[in-house]
């Protein structure tokens, strides 16, 4: 029987209030923008893509109402995986220095690999973690341990 749903995650999607703000955040990071003016932008991550779209928009094309307010852990987070222990630290610094919320600095977690966790200007949360013997294929994504 042919898969129905392909097992896989391509595009990342976050709805957001201040859309030129947020693209200049992730830019500060060092990531690279493909916008369409103040509505949508994109940012190719790793082999998949982060999308910044209206808010409204985005519940309106959902069906869903929009949240009230953008405090509040919603129970969701990304990872950008990172090559070395060290650099999940390095990271860290740099998002500190883009105007990212740390919320838990880099520890060593006890399934053997480090992370921290941070919020972008609108709480949306990410981790920044090492895992012993991950690699990456060409385009960055991660090949699990």
């Amino acid at each position: 029987m042919a898969e129905r749903v392909p097992p896989r995650l391509n595009v990342v999607t976050f709805g957001v209030r201040d859309l030129p703000a947020m693209r200049s955040f992730y830019e500060a990071l060092g990531w690279e923008s493909h916008s369409a003016g103040d509505e949508f932008a994109r940012f190719e991550i790793g082999g998949a893509v982060l999308a910044l779209y209206s808010l409204d928009a985005l519940a309106e094309e959902a069906n869903m109402p929009p949240p009230e307010s953008t405090e509040g852990f919603a129970g969701i987070t990304c990872a950008v995986v990172v090559q070395s222990e060290e650099m999940v630290g390095a990271a860290i610094e740099a998002v500190r220095e883009a105007g990212g919320r740390i919320l838990a600095e880099p520890v060593t977690r006890e399934w053997g690999g480090r992370s921290g966790y941070f919020a972008d200007p609108e709480g949306n949360v990410w981790e920044i973690a090492w895992l012993p013997g991950a690699t990456f294929d060409d385009r960055g994504g991660l090949i699990w341990p």
